[in-house]
């Protein structure tokens, strides 16, 4: 048993693999299967290599800003009002406007707007009659950037 044992130490130590011979039969250990399989497997990825991976492309960060605004001013009571924002595409753009008597509109028409695909948001909505004459207060904002800018209301 002990030469059994000696063999195997001698052929785990051989560079060529793991060959172990038990009375004239010749037996391959795993070591040389996985040389040969290491070889298959190069030999295949050399013939039928893996597609390498496409990049991804990496996007320019959009730099957000109002670029110009129009404001109808002045406007007298009863009247429309059109105030047109040009940003950049695909934001929310939001508009608050106070009468000069400092109160909030609730119009509809003043509801957050998404910029068209030229960077465009544009309001249109009606000055109540009754409103007082005086320098109203017009609030836009797109994606947290914002500015303040006065729209005058005539009788």
């Amino acid at each position: 048993m002990a030469k059994f044992w000696a063999r195997i130490k001698q052929a785990a130590k051989s560079p060529w693999g793991k060959i172990i011979s038990i009375g004239g039969i010749v037996l391959m250990v795993l070591g040389v299967l996985a040389n040969i399989t290491g070889l298959a497997a190069f030999a295949i990825e050399y013939v039928f290599p893996h597609p390498k991976p496409t990049p991804t492309p990496t996007q320019t960060p959009v730099v957000v800003s109002i670029q110009s605004i129009d404001i109808s001013s002045p406007v007298a009571a009863g009247e429309i009002a059109t105030v047109k924002l040009k940003t950049v595409p695909g934001v929310t753009c939001h508009l608050d406007y106070y009468t000069p008597s400092g109160k909030i509109s609730t119009s509809q028409d003043l509801n957050p707007i998404l910029s068209g695909i030229d960077g465009t948001c544009t309001w249109k909505w009606r000055i109540v009659g009754n409103t007082k004459p005086g320098k109203g207060r017009l609030v836009v904002s797109v994606e947290g950037i914002e500015e303040e800018h006065e729209i005058e209301i005539t009788p």
